[in-house]
């Protein structure tokens, strides 16, 4: 049986660990991915380049084609007509 090592985003994923510590790590692994993506995005030219453009692209990659912005906004628009009844 292996022991998890706290603190580290492979005990969150695999393990399913949400201690503070584990908490942190996979947080800091998924921004440094997300910072990552937009480098490469910026380096193309502020479109992904990865074939399917979608509200993730737009939200994990920084794309902002016409594809992603244009999907982008109807999420938005969708999630706040669901919203705009509740307290």
């Amino acid at each position: 049986m292996s022991t998890i090592r706290h603190g580290t985003a492979n005990a969150y994923r695999n393990h399913k660990c949400r201690c503070p510590h584990c908490i942190q790590a996979h947080n800091t692994q998924c921004e440094t991915m997300r910072l990552r993506r937009f480098a490469l995005t910026a380096a193309a030219g502020g479109i992904a380049p990865i074939p399917v453009h979608n509200p993730s692209t737009y939200t994990n990659w920084g794309c902002r084609c016409d594809t992603c912005r244009a999907t982008e906004r109807a999420r938005g628009v969708t999630r706040r007509a669901e919203t705009a009844g509740k307290p």
